[in-house]
């Protein structure tokens, strides 16, 4: 159902509508019925709606994006510790006495005489 808007005059009881162009009539409504502060008002919302939206979808992308950073960043720390464990094996494999036993002849070495130990902290 449409409604007529006439104007406020008193001398002239027309229809705005039938009176000027779509352009006319919106400045008189905006004039007569919300007036330009109301127009500033609508306006300045709008932009903080957009603002907001535009804000709101910038933080969502960060979290994504350092989501996923975190989550390769995690799976690197995983392959680390993997790789520290398995060159902590093999240290103890280096230095077990066993392996050393087996090397020393092909290095020339031999084992000490009595008088060449030396015993630290022994007491007498």
């Amino acid at each position: 159902m449409t409604e007529l808007i006439f104007s406020r005059s008193r001398s002239e009881r027309r229809p705005i509508a039938k009176k000027a162009g779509w352009r006319r009539f919106l400045l008189s409504l905006l004039d007569e019925r919300i007036g330009w502060s109301g127009v500033l008002l609508t306006v300045g919302a709008v932009g903080l709606g957009f603002l907001l939206v535009f804000s709101l979808v910038r933080v969502r992308s960060e979290a994504v994006h350092y989501a996923k950073e975190m989550s390769v960043l995690s799976e690197r720390v995983r392959s680390l510790e993997m790789e520290t464990e398995d060159l902590s094996v093999q240290w103890q494999v280096m230095r077990s006495p066993e392996r050393l036993e087996k090397l020393a002849p092909s290095l020339n070495l031999a084992a000490p005489k009595p008088e060449q130990v030396v015993v630290i902290g022994e007491t007498r």
